[in-house]
């Protein structure tokens, strides 16, 4: 939505504008952006590129357009402006292509708290979006029916299909480009590709490729009244970089973006034998792209849930996955069409429902193509051959197996899993008969291998080391780890406090790459050296896998792959920049190029890293000048100087880095000390409370002793009294008998005249 972040986000200077009167007597204010349309340069510098890059694909891609509909939402009604500037016609906004209201949808939760449930949010007319220099047809008559805060989902679907059918007899002829928020572009080729669907629930959300993608992102085109034709024109871009226009250091490196998925990428892998490279994605696709020829070839449709992990077999002719739903499936790319830059038609070949107990977390083909050992939740490393059947189980983790490897030319497979665990196991005496499954063989252990979970592992191609990297910021070199328990040979601190995702080995075996949750992608050698870190994805970094001897393949939670030239005349160019960043950080005179100022083409398309990574945050390019010299007219003296000066600032902030990693340090440490003397404190109060209760306690037993011995006490006496009243009366004496008895010594004077006394 834009925000700046806060509740006060419209007050930022980026986002702020001042108020508008309209003759409506509507009076537009910042805080109104989220239901209209934006009037700042940071809603229109975003919307002004994504306009101009579809405006370019409509162009190479459907030739004339009539008309254009968008989405009331402000980001989709000024990337339709842009585009129709481009293409010089006038857009118009459709209050019935809105995206679905649901309740949870901050975005709905936000206009239930403002406007209330059931409302509807106040849409500019078309008519008022002229009134603010639009490129709109304001004679527009929009009859659709206008979304309600927290529609339900069957809803949503109505009114998008009966704005739909109104579209379609109302403009029965000419090419049309529906320009929806979020899910609207599925939901278009949904309802006019399958009419007989009557509600939309959320399984058929789930299954609907790039429904959950960037807001106006997914474009479809009418060819006529009679037949439809769908081009999913911002669904698969394979923008390849102009480097010569790129801004900051690492654009010098980036060759180019692969945009096509709705959710985070969270694998990738290149082909080893063909031009081809897969993505898989959270929102449950592959995509097969062609590098040769710069395009998407393919999508593969089949897992129900997110997709994890992928690998090309080394011929490149089968593609294997595994997803969150448990599933391994194999795919048929058809990678000879592919590489001569046919239309291939991708498809399952093989599906292996509950190939695990819990989701596939990693999988890989074995150097000959013939094996595939797979990792899962559930704690088990599994090997399978190309026709499904499942070899091993080979049991020994204790927590989720994270990554496998397989050593180039040794049967050994590496494991490495959230335990903290390597095992090395020897599957040389597995067979492929398929009459019973061959039994697991005992692994080498390496227990706590690292100090967190172990994320990724790797052989380097010559055989002779093993990597891993983990979730303690490490990357840890093994040696002999095929033939004996392996040996530490060095660890590289390379991702300080946060996770090694993954990491890959250049061909040569003479480099390593990382990459990690912190956006950036490194680069070391061998020995431990860090040669560049790359910048340009926007959020975590998932994977990364080499395409080629100097070409770079990565995978992001920011639904991209991105291709890199990290060969040797690359990383010399990108440091020599980065040298003159620096010199020019040091209050030397700074100009900006020209050239940078505005993107350049290549093919027709607008591809600035220029767009790309001035999301990032990437710097400008800039020309140091020196006593108003070019830089490159210095003497070498003073060059040299600049360069010394460079590399002094690099010490003295790598200097600063370390002592604020340090307080941090010590601030940790010093508030375990306070969580201990607090744990402590509470501890004698806990023991004081204790002894003091057990004192009342021993108390009132004693008390309960006390009155139990009065109690008996008083028992006994009841029991004389309860037999002095309860005994018989005497016999009476006659009054002779009675002469004859003695007195007692002291008789009561009422039985005394029972006992006579000789006077009588």
């Amino acid at each position: 939505m834009g925000r700046a972040g806060g509740e006060q986000w419209y007050q930022d200077p980026n986002w702020r504008f001042e108020p508008v009167s309209l003759s409506s007597g509507r009076t537009i204010h910042p805080e109104d952006m989220d239901w209209n349309v934006p009037l700042s340069n940071g809603g229109a510098n975003d919307a002004r590129s994504a306009g101009k890059r579809l405006a370019d694909r409509v162009k190479r891609g459907a030739g004339a357009v009539d008309h254009i509909f968008c989405s009331p939402a402000w980001r989709c009604q000024q990337t339709a402006h842009y585009m129709a500037v481009e293409l010089g016609i006038k857009f118009k906004s459709v209050v019935g292509l809105h995206e679905c209201y649901r309740e949870g949808n901050g975005f709905a939760d936000a206009a239930a708290k403002r406007f209330g449930k059931g409302a509807e949010p106040p849409w500019l007319t078309n008519k008022e979006l002229g009134e603010m220099k639009m490129a709109v047809d304001t004679r527009f008559v929009d009859e659709s029916e206008p979304t309600r805060v927290y529609e339900s989902v069957p809803s949503y679907f109505s009114r998008m299909k009966s704005t739909l059918m109104w579209l379609c007899r109302k403009y029965p002829r000419g090419n049309i480009v529906i320009a929806g928020h979020l899910a609207s572009g599925a939901i278009v080729r949904l309802i006019l590709e399958r009419p007989e669907v009557k509600q939309l629930d959320q399984d058929l959300m789930n299954s609907i490729p790039g429904l959950r993608v960037i807001p106006g992102s997914i474009t479809t085109l009418k060819a006529d009244g009679e037949r439809w034709e769908f081009h999913d024109l911002d669904d698969a871009q394979f923008l390849w970089a102009d480097r010569g226009s790129a801004a900051g250091a690492s654009s010098f490196l980036e060759m180019a973006q692969m945009n096509g998925h709705g959710n985070p990428v969270l694998c990738c892998v290149a082909s080893r034998s063909t031009s081809i490279v897969v993505s898989g994605s959270a929102d449950n696709s592959l995509r097969v792209w062609d590098i040769k020829h710069k395009r998407c070839a393919g999508t593969l449709l089949g897992h129900s849930r997110p997709v994890l992990c992928c690998d090309i077999s080394p011929d490149g002719q089968l593609i294997v996955s595994g997803s969150h739903d448990a599933e391994l499936r194999f795919w048929d790319p058809q990678a000879d069409a592919i590489d001569k830059g046919e239309q291939a038609d991708a498809k399952c070949v093989l599906e292996i429902p509950s190939a695990h107990m819990k989701p596939v977390r990693c999988a890989k083909f074995s150097p000959d193509g013939n094996w595939v050992a797979s990792g899962s939740y559930d704690k088990t490393v599994r090997l399978w051959t190309k026709r499904g059947f499942n070899a091993v189980v080979m049991e020994g983790h204790k927590g989720t197996v994270r990554s496998v490897a397989w050593h180039p030319y040794s049967a050994v497979v590496a494991s490495a899993g959230e335990d903290k665990k390597i095992l090395i196991w020897d599957v040389s005496g597995i067979s492929e008969a398929r009459s019973k499954m061959c039994e697991a063989p005992v692994p080498v252990v390496v227990d706590n291998a690292h100090n967190a979970a172990v994320a990724t592992i790797q052989f380097a191609p010559s055989g002779d080391y093993l990597a891993s990297g983990s979730y303690d910021g490490h990357i840890i070199i093994w040696r002999h780890a095929h033939q004996a328990k392996p040996e530490r040979v060095r660890s590289i601190e390379a991702h300080p406090g946060r996770y090694v995702n993954c990491l890959v080995w250049s061909r040569d075996s003479k480099r390593i790459v990382s990459c990690s949750d912190d956006e950036t992608i490194k680069v070391w050698t061998d020995e431990g050296e860090l040669l560049v870190s790359m910048i340009g994805h926007r959020k975590a970094v998932c994977m990364v896998d080499f395409a080629g001897e100097d070409m770079l393949l990565s995978s992001s939670e920011d639904n991209t792959c991105r291709l890199w030239d990290v060969s040797q005349v690359a990383l010399e160019k990108s440091k020599q920049h980065s040298l003159t960043m620096v010199a020019a950080a040091e209050g030397e005179q700074v100009s900006s190029s020209p050239e940078t100022d505005k993107p350049r083409t290549k093919g027709g398309t607008v591809v600035d890293s220029a767009v790309t990574n001035a999301r990032a945050g990437a710097k400008i390019d800039v020309r140091v000048r020196v006593r108003g010299e070019s830089m490159d007219k210095v003497d070498n003296q003073v060059a040299s100087e600049v360069s010394m000066k460079s590399f002094a600032e690099q010490e003295r902030r790598a200097a600063l880095e370390k002592e604020r990693m340090e307080n941090d340090k010590k601030g940790v440490l010093a508030l375990r000390n306070q969580a201990n003397l607090k744990q402590e404190q509470h501890q004698g109060l806990h023991t004081e409370s204790c002894n003091q209760l057990c004192d009342k306690l021993k108390f009132l037993l004693d008390s309960l002793n006390s009155m139990e011995h009065d109690l008996a006490s008083f028992q006994k006496q009841c029991d004389v009294k309860k037999l002095a009243y309860t005994e018989p009366p005497p016999a009476r004496l006659s009054r002779e008998g009675a002469r004859k008895l003695k007195p007692p010594p002291s008789v009561s004077p009422l039985l005394s005249k029972f006992y006579p006394t000789s006077s009588n």
